[in-house]
């Protein structure tokens, strides 16, 4: 994560400057290049950002906040300065991203969203926020915050009491904030880990399996993760929907890399 509490700088420019320097005052070597490699930019145009050569847009500043682990609040102030100066091209109002921004963090990282989602799609679904609370064990409020946050991203609507799927198939760009992502699997990791222990094994299935590898197939090796995930949720998403299942497929290394030489 950038710095390590609220921004201290009125623009996110003069914070980008502040964070180099404290990461300067960490490690003399630290360098700009170095620095420009984490927040996703060439050397060249940070430099020029960073003189007031060129302009930080609002695209960019989301694109430099989406590389780092910033969670919403802080996300929100360092947008914030640029946001105010971009108003909607076609109604000339500021736009809606600081409350969008917030809810697609909360989508992605928290994992009763989607769990709401699929529940939606199973056989004898109701719409109330108690019933789908007890069917995933977790809080009133977190259903009704979920529903009303998926509901301004337009993927549930509500009728008369009910909540209704609006959008079927929902899934998450690679272009997301790496602090949700790693909140999502954190939750997924700790949801599998307390099964082991709360459902039958017959209802669930975790196993593993260790091998000596050549990490330069691993670019390779994750296109055929994706590829078996989406293989097998074609083949259990066909029949009779009645239960919401996640699955985590965990490829980690467990050997520290070697020095050259050693």
């Amino acid at each position: 994560m950038l710095g390590g509490g609220n921004h201290p700088a009125a623009h996110p420019v003069e914070w980008l400057r502040e964070e180099y320097i404290r990461r300067r005052e960490r490690n003399p070597s630290y360098s700009l290049r170095a620095f420009a490699r984490s927040l996703g930019l060439s050397p060249g145009p940070l430099s020029e950002i960073l003189a007031k050569k060129r302009e930080l847009s609002l695209k960019l500043a989301l694109r430099i906040a989406q590389r780092i682990a910033m969670n919403p609040e802080q996300l929100e102030a360092f947008v914030e300065p640029l946001r105010k100066s971009t108003p909607d091209p076609v109604s000339g109002k500021e736009t809606r991203f600081r409350e969008l921004s917030v809810d697609t963090y909360y989508l992605i990282a928290d994992w009763y969203h989607f769990a709401i989602l699929s529940l939606m799609e199973t056989k004898n679904f109701e719409g109330g926020v108690r019933w789908i609370a007890e069917r995933l064990s977790v809080s009133v409020v977190e259903v009704r915050s979920a529903l009303e946050r998926m509901e301004r991203l337009g993927l549930v609507f509500k009728k008369a009491q009910t909540w209704l799927l609006n959008q079927e198939g929902v899934t998450t760009t690679h272009d997301v904030p790496n602090g949700a992502l790693r909140k999502s699997h954190k939750q997924q990791l700790e949801i599998a880990k307390a099964a082991l222990d709360s459902v039958p094994v017959e209802e669930r299935d975790i196993t593993s399996m260790m091998m000596a590898i050549d990490v330069s197939k691993l670019p390779k090796a994750k296109i055929l993760i994706r590829e078996f995930r989406r293989q097998l949720s074609q083949f259990l998403e066909t029949g009779n929907k009645t239960e919401v299942y996640n699955l985590s497929i965990q490829l980690v290394p467990l050997s520290k890399k070697t020095k050259q030489g050693d």
